[in-house]
């Protein structure tokens, strides 16, 4: 959008460029990648400080894409982050109810139409 403001008597032409509310919403993003990497930007940089939210896992590895999905579905149901190291993060539960309530977070080995269809934003991490 173009709008004009004065200053000091000049116009000045401003580019005013819309800005996502982040408390409209929520960013949900797709994490490439269940390596050291995708899982401290999983863990620590996608969550509700950010507007964002881990919305699937990707990973050649199905293993490592099945943990940290459950790592952050835990997370996501209230977990906390348990060790210092951001990119070998771990997450404990609270209580013995929180497997109950881990949020499922869909995983697989590739990016697919469901994936994408489910997300805004995509991590390669």
């Amino acid at each position: 959008k173009q709008a004009s403001t004065s200053t000091e008597g000049r116009a000045v032409a401003v580019t005013v460029i819309p800005m996502l509310n982040p408390v409209a919403k929520t960013i949900r993003v797709v994490v490439v990648g269940a390596g050291s990497i995708g899982r401290e930007f999983a863990l620590h940089h996608f969550g509700p400080h950010t507007s964002t939210c881990v919305s699937a896992i990707v990973d050649t590895d199905l293993t490592a894409a099945s943990l940290l999905a459950r790592d952050v579905g835990a997370l996501q149901a209230g977990a906390e982050v348990t060790s210092t190291s951001r990119y070998r993060s771990t997450v404990a539960s609270k209580s013995a109810d929180a497997e109950r309530t881990r949020i499922h977070i869909p995983h697989d080995t590739l990016l697919t139409d469901a994936i994408l269809a489910d997300c805004d934003m995509v991590y390669i991490g």
